[in-house]
């Protein structure tokens, strides 16, 4: 196969781009069977380019691009995705694209539909991106042996199967080429964020989640773990190389082998690695597992903040969703944690699920108020919307409750979980009014605004900015910490007495985050 090249898109996620841009993990991840074999990887990134996104696009296509790909989750994603799609189909017509990721994993003939996607790839596609393009650039390989490829054929779709294993490349062989390092960075961070994957998959069954759907070809072990040495050679590698400071784990599955990460941590220890961390994938179950002297070591490595499902306040949804913990274990981790204060538990809520009821919710908000009397530290992400994803095991159930799958890609990118336009006819009015106040009360009820916008003006944490910004910007980000400390008493008033009526937090925080993004590209232009 000649030599050209590919480019890469990655499309802005929503209103959380405000306070996180991390790495695009997905897009470098499947670029790497095409950069091993000579494809130059052309990256654009739509959060950091901003609005100059369309010139810089159409800049990295020349005569010897092989192909535009584009990674693509559910919800606001997909206008974005859509958007750059068509825009590029418009100046280069015969110029092959490529979708790939959650969305074209779960909704494949959907999302062949649109008419200015050629081709699709289910599941971890790297090899199968190489192969594309070896097909593209000399016809070498027959588009039926392309593993999770879809395309259109005589008016008709056709998916091949996905691979039924799980194919990474070692982490010393991650290729940064071509990105900017220094442009990935959270809101307020002083240190330099590294996003990372130490293991993929997961063998648990929850039915709300999408990794069942993901991971059910795979034959075999459902969890793939990177070796403790590589692990920690790779963050001693990119400490020297990029100065990171603060490690952000992605893995879906972090503490399913207890030792592992223990070894893990340990090592950073021993190599005298100055980090931070954040964990995005924790259960409660592995907490409870742990003795005290695995949370002083989790501390003494640098963990901070720990992302923990804790799902719902309500056994019976708990079984429903087939979470696998209780309420009990997690009321008993989150006590044992407050004598850990640098551990800091972030608990992430899901509601909207077929057969729960309002008094479900309570149940949750009970919950909630347990855990913040119980451990001041306590954080909360927010209380999501569930979402069906077809080949989940609740979409059958959606179904049969008047759930109308969306038909096109505009239609499902109002499908978000936190400001879910989408079709939700189990849900009645006073059930989304009150999941929508629950969902504003969590955005207060634990001093984030004050704790991410007060460091503006000198905060001492070594993890946070404390830099210079315009007059003006500064002005605004004190308004917000004053108006935050009064939703902060609102958010308690309306958890503790269950009132949950105009919930006009909500659409304030939907214009704040608005607001947010705004004063971010001030800040980049000043």
């Amino acid at each position: 196969m000649s030599n050209g090249n590919i480019v890469l898109f990655y499309p802005k996620l929503g209103w959380m781009d405000v306070f996180v841009i991390d790495l695009p993990l997905s897009i470098i991840y499947v670029s790497h069977h095409c950069s091993v074999s000579g494809i130059e990887i052309r990256y654009v990134d739509q959060r950091v380019e901003g609005d100059s996104w369309k010139s810089v696009l159409l800049e990295a296509v020349d005569d010897k691009t092989l192909l535009i790909g584009f990674s693509c989750m559910s919800g606001e994603p997909i206008l974005r995705s859509l958007e750059a799609t068509r825009y590029i189909k418009k100046h280069y017509p015969s110029l092959p694209t490529v979708w790939g990721g959650q969305h074209a994993t779960i909704c494949p003939k959907e999302t062949l539909k649109e008419q200015s996607i050629d081709y699709i790839i289910r599941g971890h596609g790297s090899m199968s991106l190489k192969n594309l393009c070896n097909h593209i650039s000399n016809g070498a390989y027959e588009l039926s042996s392309v593993e999770g490829l879809g395309w259109r054929e005589n008016g008709g779709i056709q998916l091949n199967p996905m691979s039924d294993g799980l194919d990474f490349p070692a982490l010393d062989e991650l290729d940064f080429t071509g990105i900017d390092i220094n442009r990935y960075t959270r809101f307020q961070y002083s240190k330099k964020v590294y996003s990372l994957f130490t293991s993929f998959g997961c063998p648990h069954k929850c039915k709300f989640c999408f990794a069942p759907i993901f991971y059910d070809n795979i034959k075999g072990k459902k969890w793939f773990a990177y070796s403790v040495d590589e692990v920690v050679g790779h963050l001693e590698n990119m400490v020297r190389d990029y100065n990171i400071g603060y490690i952000s784990i992605l893995d879906e599955m972090f503490f399913l082998d207890k030792n592992r990460a223990r070894e893990i941590l340990l090592g950073v220890i021993e190599r005298g690695l100055e980090l931070e961390w954040g964990i995005r994938g924790v259960r409660i179950d592995d907490l409870d597992r742990m003795d005290n002297d695995f949370f002083e070591l989790m501390s003494n490595a640098g963990i901070r903040q720990m992302m923990i499902g804790a799902e719902s306040g309500s056994e019976r949804m708990l079984k429903i969703m087939k979470k696998g913990i209780t309420v009990e274990q997690t009321i008993r981790v989150n006590k044992r944690l407050k004598d850990f204060p640098k551990l800091i538990p972030s608990y992430n809520f899901l509601s909207g699920i077929p057969g729960e009821h309002i008094d479900d919710m309570y149940k949750s908000v009970s919950l909630i108020l347990t855990l913040l009397e119980d451990n001041p530290h306590a954080n909360f992400s927010g209380m999501n919307q569930f979402v069906p994803f077809p080949g989940s095991e609740l979409y059958d159930i959606c179904v049969q409750n008047g759930f109308h799958e969306p038909q096109s890609l505009e239609e499902w990118s109002f499908v978000d979980t936190h400001y879910n336009r989408g079709n939700v006819l189990w849900l009645d009015k006073k059930f989304i009014r009150i999941l929508h106040s629950i969902q504003s009360s969590l955005m207060f009820i634990d001093d984030k605004t004050s704790r991410e916008l007060s460091s503006c003006e000198g905060d001492s944490r070594d993890w946070r900015k404390s830099a210079k910004r315009p007059f003006i910007i500064r002005m605004i980000f004190k308004l917000i910490v004053l108006l935050g400390s009064f939703l902060k008493t609102v958010a308690k008033f309306r958890l503790k007495n269950k009132f949950f009526i105009f919930p006009f937090e909500y659409y304030l925080a939907i214009t704040g985050a608005s607001i947010m993004s705004k004063l971010q590209v001030l800040q980049k232009k000043s």
